[in-house]
């Protein structure tokens, strides 16, 4: 399985990844975009490497793949001292993912977006702009933000064993502290909840699940029934719009966490044990790129 490091640009940053190739040729090759914060292109979490897995997997399925350092990562000093800017999901994902599909498209005609988290949660508009061949969306939230923490919130207390009154007060607090968002009081420059304003309100002008409605690309769904970061109730918004939309789409729930992985309760605390992609997961992801190829 060769692996090759690869460098882009994108919007004037040198990005570096890994080409992962399967034997012969006339592959399809597949971008993975990651979730938020900064990321390494393995996606390394705990002794975790999902991207890696990932990759692995499709290449001994005849699939290459791209994956890449995200800029907050391999750019993270240049951050901190000011030089370069988050302001929003084009500085944070988007521009990068382009720039990934660009050199994707030096290798193979047919070029798909693999997305986990919020990389999932962008796929329809990368999709849409890209001119990719379809989009698998791993764990891809359906909900704002604030609807996203207080789920996980929640999750996370009642296994702690919380009171129901504890539990109610916490999300009560939450709401509050979105409130200036909710009012647009947050000035766009202006750092809030660990992020510029810019960018929250950037992220809360998405609405991926009309524009997955209203694109004819194909899409894989596959969500974690212990994922404790995003829920049931997204898979079900997810299949319930494309069901209306009469969109190609697949859609699976499987045994995993966020990370896809097998696992005890889903907890965050277990991301920091071993393990590796369930392979129902890559072999869904084979079986779905290689028909979409083909057809």
């Amino acid at each position: 399985m060769p692996e090759k490091e690869i460098e882009f640009e994108s919007k004037g940053i040198k990005i570096h990844g890994t080409l992962t190739v399967p034997e012969g040729e006339n592959y399809p090759i597949a971008v993975f975009v990651h979730g938020g914060g900064p990321q390494d292109r393995d996606g390394t979490v705990g002794p975790n490497k999902m991207w890696k897995d990932i990759a692995e997997d499709l290449a001994a399925d005849g699939i290459a793949s791209i994956r890449f350092d995200k800029r907050a990562f391999s750019h993270k000093d240049e951050i901190k001292q000011g030089k370069l800017a988050i302001n929003d999901l084009n500085d944070e994902i988007l521009d990068d993912a382009y720039g990934a599909i660009g050199y994707a498209k030096t290798q193979s005609k047919d070029v798909y977006v693999i997305g986990q988290s919020l990389g999932a949660y962008l796929v329809p508009e990368i999709l849409d702009k890209s001119g990719a061949k379809g989009g698998v969306m791993l764990a891809a939230p359906a909900r704002d933000i604030e609807e996203i923490i207080i789920d996980q919130n929640e999750y996370s207390m009642k296994i702690r064993g919380e009171k129901l009154e504890t539990i109610s007060a916490k999300t009560s607090d939450i709401r509050k502290a979105f409130g200036p968002l909710d009012r647009g009081e947050v000035k766009a420059n202006s750092m809030f909840s660990g992020a510029l304003g810019s960018y929250w309100y950037d992220l809360r002008s998405k609405r991926p699940l009309d524009l997955a409605s209203s694109i004819d690309t194909p899409l894989l769904l596959i969500f974690g029934e212990k994922d404790s970061q995003v829920f049931k109730k997204d898979y079900e918004l997810w299949t319930g719009a494309l069901e209306k939309s009469g969109n190609d789409y697949e859609a699976y729930l499987f045994n995993v966490n966020h990370m896809m992985m097998p696992c005890e309760k889903g907890t965050i605390d277990e991301y920091q044990k071993q393990g590796k992609v369930d392979k129902k997961v890559t072999k869904e992801i084979s079986k779905w790129v290689w028909e979409k190829s083909l057809s």
